[in-house]
């Protein structure tokens, strides 16, 4: 009987054994199993720490990027009022050029006006009222109330009349070109004369001592300004002529 207990003592024992190294066994591996889901699962949260710091640094970046931004956009803000400045200063410059431009043009207008009072004060304008005939060697004088007849070697041309400067300014170097051609064409006068009362000229040797001219007696005069002078000149000349030009000269400066 004591064997027996022995017996089952023992195989109970080794059956206690048995269960113990298989529970051993399950709970080792169990034990492995939530040893691989731990480190699996703090892999994972390495991986979302690290996803984490990644997220924080870019909201740091996001933060420094919206700050970057702001400054950015109160810089646009800035300059968008400088421009509007400028823009009103730009209008207003442009008035201001306006209203010069306009000044300018009156002034001109003055200036304008100014130059042709001061032309009309300093130019001459010489007009005749003349009558020109071409006079032969043998001719009739009115002297005094009785005519006589006269002969002179040469023909004259016969100038009288007057001379009129309607400027307000002086006529200086003034005198009367006459250019008078026979009937073929050919020239036959061709001198400048003074503005004179009762004078005679020649066209060459001849003719001039003839009249009796001077060498000085061809230097032209000054006719002041609003005046006039009576003309009577004989011009004495080889041949004969037939028609004439005359034009009175004179320049505004002495």
């Amino acid at each position: 009987m004591k064997n027996t207990t022995k017996v089952l003592t023992a195989l109970l024992a080794i059956f206690l054994v048995g269960v113990a190294s298989e529970t051993i066994i399950y709970y080792s591996g169990l034990l492995n199993e939530k040893d691989s889901q731990i480190a699996s699962l703090t892999q994972k949260v390495a991986q979302l720490n690290g996803e984490a710091a990644n997220f924080t640094t870019m909201s740091i970046n996001f933060g420094c990027v919206q700050a970057n931004l702001t400054a950015a956009n109160a810089v646009i803000a800035n300059l968008t009022n400088q421009k509007l400045n400028l823009n009103n200063e730009i209008q207003n410059l442009k008035g201001q050029i306006t209203d010069m431009g306009s000044q300018v043009e009156n002034l001109n207008a003055q200036v304008e006006n100014l130059s042709d009072r001061l032309a009309e004060l300093t130019t001459a304008n010489v007009v005749t009222a003349l009558g020109i005939v071409e006079i032969p060697t043998t001719y009739q004088s009115q002297i005094g109330s009785n005519p006589q007849d006269l002969t002179a070697p040469y023909n004259h041309l016969y100038i009288q009349g007057s001379v009129t400067n309607s400027g307000a300014g002086t006529a200086f170097n003034a005198g009367l070109h006459i250019v008078a051609y026979a009937s073929d064409g050919t020239t036959e006068i061709n001198m400048t004369v003074p503005m004179v009362n009762i004078a005679q000229f020649g066209t060459d040797a001849n003719t001039m001592s003839y009249a009796h001219q001077s060498a000085s007696s061809l230097n032209l005069t000054s006719l002041a300004g609003e005046t006039n002078t009576p003309i009577y000149i004989d011009i004495f000349h080889e041949g004969t002529v037939s028609s004439w030009t005359l034009t009175p000269v004179w320049t505004n400066f002495p």
